[in-house]
Formats: C-alpha cells, sequence, structure tokens
C-alpha cells in the first residue's frame, strides 16, 4: 500500500484524505488501515486527534474520549503515537498514555510515561 503525507493531506492508494490540520505521524496497519495523528496547534481546542482510514481510503473512527474528557478534566490533545509489542498508544501533552483498540479507537488502559 501507498501512503504520502504533504501537509493537511494524505493519499492512501491514490484516494485523497484532507484533514483540518497537518498530519504529525500515521501508522500503517497490516489490515491495510491507516492510523493518522494529527498536529494541533496550541490555540486549537481540537481533541481525540487521532483518526483511521481503511486502505482505500474511508473513514473508519475517530478515537473515542477519554476518561479525563468524559469526567470534564482538562484534556489536550494526543502528541505522540506508537506501537510496542502489538499495543497501539498515543501520549498526552501531561505524559499520560492511551492504549487504544486499532479496530475501533476505543481507549482500552492508561498509564503515566515518566
Amino acid at each position: 500500500m501507498k501512503v504520502i503525507v504533504e501537509g493537511d493531506r494524505a493519499i492512501v492508494n491514490k484516494k485523497i484524505i484532507i484533514f483540518d490540520q497537518n498530519v504529525d505521524k500515521y501508522i500503517e496497519l497490516k489490515n491495510g488501515d491507516v492510523i493518522f495523528l494529527l498536529d494541533i496547534p496550541m490555540d486549537c481546542n481540537e481533541i481525540n486527534n487521532l483518526y483511521c482510514y481503511s486502505f482505500n481510503g474511508k473513514f473508519k473512527w475517530r478515537i473515542k474520549p477519554n476518561e479525563f474528557e468524559i469526567k470534564g478534566q482538562n484534556c489536550w490533545p494526543y502528541v505522540g503515537l506508537n506501537m510496542i509489542e502489538g499495543e497501539f498508544f498515543v501520549v498526552d501533552f501531561y505524559g499520560r498514555r492511551f492504549f487504544f483498540d486499532p479496530e475501533n479507537g476505543e481507549i482500552i488502559r492508561r498509564d503515566v510515561v515518566k
């Protein structure tokens, strides 16, 4: 599969995806899906800035709200995306690491990065 990223645009198998913000990082999954982390400027209130698209460029999911957002506490956009030993996670400004299910964007658990 071929993925090309240029600013706020991604091309996945010749299908163009346009985001509201620039793409910071992406990960291609074994099933052909692509997970995109958007780079959110400091003056923007957007959070939950992780999206998944299928190999043919169709939207699949946006990461679900985390427990802090649900409780009305301070939340920040995610600033890191990674996969270690088959587990996918994002990290926020506070160093909180949220593990998520790459099939549906559900938060599975969290810890704190030191």
